[in-house]
């Protein structure tokens, strides 16, 4: 009995490490260049280098200097039209400030738009300036 026992718990123990794994989260990070100051939610993002990552667990795009977090909105996952090459960022003018409404990574299938902008999405084109080629 005391062997089926350790048999079972070493079988629930495999099972929860495989599990685990497969449950883990995805995170896409890649650095991008803004050749403009623009907001995202109430926080201004100077123009310059910054890494973007995506969270597909929580759904989040965090703007990162360095090891510092600058700015982190919640995103809605959209289908892209297209699997580009490059970069696709629009940004807003919203009164008289520049407004992050999407990006998407290069080759993905894949367009975030930030939920703070997402009625913004429907009232607008956008604009796609100020971006520069990635590093």
């Amino acid at each position: 009995m005391k062997k089926l026992t350790v048999r079972i718990a070493l079988v629930l123990a495999l099972l929860c490490a495989t599990s685990g794994s497969i449950v883990s989260a995805k995170v896409k990070s890649k650095s991008l260049t803004f050749g403009t100051d623009f907001w995202v939610g109430n926080t201004l993002v100077k123009k310059g280098t910054y890494k973007i990552v995506f969270d597909d667990q929580t759904n989040e795009i965090s703007i990162m200097d360095k090891t510092t977090t600058i700015a982190k909105v919640p995103a809605q996952v959209k289908k892209r039209e297209s699997n580009k090459r490059a970069w696709d960022v629009s940004l807003v003018t919203v009164g008289d400030r520049m407004t992050l409404l999407s990006l998407a990574f290069p080759e993905t299938s894949q367009t975030l738009l930030v939920n703070d902008a997402t009625g913004l999405a429907e009232k607008t084109q956008g604009e796609k300036t100020g971006v520069e080629k990635p590093q």
